[in-house]
């Protein structure tokens, strides 16, 4: 931990002028007469982040230096062999601040606080903020603290003092993002890329003492609110300084003066809800048409409290229940589905049996047709002339032909399957639309077990017949290149 501001005051004696902004940390002082050592001055390069960068200009008169690293120690040596006891030196200290791996440095969190929270600024300028900082991070945000011990967290944002192992997530706030974009149009998203919960503050106040966050978490709550609000609606825009939606489609437009809008956790509850399940849209159009019986007007919706999310839970479990016909037809498909593939395992493995039954046949036939037609000569067993050359012919032609047999057998059988397979996925494609993925996995998991004890034993089957056939196909290559 390094407090780079204090070190910079007792080195340089007054502060004139101190800011910090997500980008850089600016401090002005002014010193009375000799300048501290350089040796002094670069223990400030000490406390500077690998990922930050920092200067230090000094000004005299019409003298200047500027001091980045060690190596401008003689250039600072001869600005300051000019510099007399009754001179007064303005230095500006200045650092540019880097990200990596969504990390961001703060040199003096009591002034970065001041910049999000300051009285004077309006609710859209703190939500663009906050907005550009989610931007150029791509998303969620760390800031790592040097001046003091601190923890804070709120949703895509945290403020800690050791940064070592935080992870961005930048997977769920793409699928989150998806989602939002699903069931709600909001007109800016591509310049906003602030979603609802990206302000949820977790963090807790200390218990006796001051907290330093206390101005923070009261302004997120408000910008957690208007997210919200937001993506509540069918459709949304902000307007200057409003933020203005439909509920639904088509719905009368609704005017909130974005400073005006008071925190309230029943908001955030319904839009972290809205977006808490991968059916989001349907989610959506229930939680709007009960919010448009409920809350006629902007200050209805604006002081809703927790029976609102209440009612939308109630109204779309009656959703669900009005499905139970959709649902009942489904389940009866999928039931049969699995029927149906038990059935077909049982039919392909007979083809595969019947197949080889044929080529055995067909092998015997060939071989009491060869004898009966003369090409076997048994007065001549023991000797070279017991086989007439065309039946070597003959048993080439059919090792071949039944080779393929066997093949265009195992490829008809493998398509069938697969045919059958994408069938069963397909019904229980309209089966997920009625439950969530554990419902689904614990209404399909007799039916997948099923599936999967018919792909062991089609494939089993399938393994063993083969190798039947092979045999005996190299069995009549060996007797028929013999004899």
């Amino acid at each position: 931990m390094k407090d780079i501001r204090g070190e910079a005051r007792n080195l340089f004696q007054q502060e004139d002028f101190c800011r910090e902004i997500p980008g850089e940390f600016d401090a002005s002082f002014t010193v009375q007469g000799k300048l501290p050592q350089f040796q002094e001055i670069g223990k400030l390069f000490e406390g500077i982040s690998a990922r930050d960068s920092m200067k230090l200009i000094f000004t005299c008169g019409h003298e200047q230096v500027e001091v980045k690293s060690a190596s401008d120690r003689e250039s600072y040596a001869n600005f300051d062999g000019n510099v007399t006891g009754d001179d007064k030196t303005n230095v500006h200290l200045l650092i540019t601040k880097g990200i990596k791996d969504n990390v961001r440095s703060v040199y003096c969190l009591e002034k970065f606080l001041e910049f999000f929270t300051a009285e004077g600024d309006d609710t859209k300028t703190r939500l663009l903020r906050w907005n550009e900082i989610l931007m150029k991070s791509e998303g969620r945000t760390a800031f790592e603290i040097f001046d003091v011990n601190a923890e804070f967290h709120a949703g895509a944002f945290i403020f800690t003092s050791d940064a070592s192992g935080f992870d961005p997530e930048t997977d769920e706030r793409e699928k989150l993002a998806k989602l939002a974009g699903e069931a709600s149009f909001f007109m800016e998203r591509r310049e906003i890329k602030l979603l609802p919960g990206d302000f949820a503050v977790t963090s807790m106040p200390p218990k006796g003492e001051k907290w330093l966050f206390e101005a923070l978490a009261a302004s997120m709550r408000k910008l957690d609110a208007v997210m919200s609000l937001i993506y509540i609606g069918a459709s949304s825009r902000i307007e200057g300084s409003e933020a203005v939606l439909s509920v639904t489609r088509g719905g009368k437009e609704l005017h909130f003066p974005m400073d005006d809008i008071p925190e309230n956790a029943a908001l955030s509850e319904l839009a972290g809800w809205i977006l808490g399940g991968e059916d989001a849209a349907e989610r959506a159009d229930v939680a709007r048409n009960t919010v448009s019986i409920l809350c006629r007007d902007e200050e209805q919706l604006l002081h809703a409290d927790t029976s609102l999310t209440d009612a939308v839970r109630s109204a779309y479990n009656l959703y669900r229940r009005k499905n139970v016909d959709r649902y009942i037809e489904v389940r009866k498909l999928l039931n049969q589905s699995i029927l149906d593939s038990a059935k077909k395992v049982e039919e392909l493995i007979g083809a595969l049996i019947d197949g080889f039954k044929t080529n055995f046949i067909a092998v015997i036939t060939v071989v009491i047709s060869k004898v009966l037609s003369g090409h076997i000569d048994l007065n001549k067993i023991g000797r070279s002339e017991l086989v007439n050359p065309e039946f070597k012919a003959v048993v080439l032609i059919f090792v071949v032909a039944s080779s393929i047999y066997l093949v265009s057998t195992l490829v008809f059988i493998f398509f069938k399957w697969d045919f059958y397979q994408r069938y069963y996925r397909q019904v229980k494609g309209k089966f997920s639309g009625l439950l969530d993925q554990q419902e689904l996995a614990r209404e399909t998991s007799e039916a997948d077990k099923i599936k999967k004890e018919a792909d062991l034993r089609l494939s089993l089957y399938c393994l063993v017949m083969t190798l039947l056939w092979a045999a005996l196909l190299a069995a009549v290559w060996c007797v028929g290149s013999r004899l």
